[in-house]
């Protein structure tokens, strides 16, 4: 989860991403594995926004953990 005061942006979705495949290599990768959703709050406009990691595209991660040399 992030918490912004502005409105979702392509690189707050990346940022979230690049967390979550960090956590799916790092001692809790249990937890991260079972996540279905990463969401970004927006308190100023009392709103939450959800992308479902269904939707991710998996070759996409899996080029993001290569290059973060995983």
């Amino acid at each position: 989860m992030k918490v912004s005061k502005y409105q979702p942006r392509k690189k707050y979705w990346q940022q979230l991403l690049t967390y979550y495949e960090l956590g799916l290599h790092s001692n809790f990768n249990l937890t991260y594995q079972a996540l279905d959703t990463l969401a970004i709050v927006n308190p100023r406009l009392n709103q939450l926004f959800t992308y479902s990691l269904a939707d991710v595209n998996q070759e996409a991660l899996k080029e993001l953990a290569k290059n973060m040399g995983y």
